[in-house]
């Protein structure tokens, strides 16, 4: 992914903020992107007011009630003896193919499925569990590589991004709107 790291570097050097929002694949960049590239890493959520919109930005992976076993995996991926130990007691040729092939099975176990309700839905709940004590105007999230928009509270909408794999989908803030974008759009 040399090219898209240049890209995003070249991005930076004009002047141009990247944020960019750790996932569940990117747990040890170990400061590689915001030293070497000059982005703007955030490993939990950032909340951030945008020509008067309130925004709450996050990945989406571990939010909301259950999956425990993920969440003790997360915990164990960013604990700094875990990562002490593998990157000072496992040869690289292990430890590199080790990575690829757990987040290989991870990528081929996830089911692309339609959004399950508000109701089931760990992003929609903890999002919803946020908006008791603080209003956003937009929720973004990535994480379940779906698309999805809906108001789950007064002036509230929650965008789930889908992905640039499956959905070629991202979003757009207008200044007044935020909309979501499928498939190659040639006029952006």
């Amino acid at each position: 992914f040399v090219r898209t790291l240049g890209k995003l570097a070249q991005m930076v050097e004009s002047g141009i903020k990247v944020h960019f929002f750790a996932g569940n694949h990117d747990s040890w960049t170990f400061g590689y992107l915001h030293d070497e590239l000059g982005l703007t890493v955030h490993d939990d959520a950032f909340e951030t007011e945008i020509l008067g919109k309130r925004f709450y930005i996050s990945h989406g992976d571990g939010v909301g009630p259950g999956d425990w076993s993920y969440k003790f995996i997360k915990w164990l991926f960013h604990n700094k003896i875990v990562r002490f130990l593998f990157a000072n007691l496992i040869h690289p040729d292990f430890g590199v193919g080790f990575g690829h092939k757990w987040s290989n099975s991870s990528r081929s176990s996830r089911v692309l499925a339609s959004y399950l309700g508000d109701d089931k839905e760990t992003i929609c709940i903890h999002s919803k569990e946020l908006l008791k004590h603080q209003h956003y105007d937009y929720m973004v999230y990535g994480h379940r590589h779906l698309v999805t928009q809906r108001e789950i509270g007064p002036g509230t909408q929650m965008v789930i991004l889908g992905d640039w794999l499956h959905n070629f989908s991202y979003g757009v803030f207008d200044g007044h709107d935020f909309r979501m974008i499928t498939g190659v759009d040639k006029n952006l």
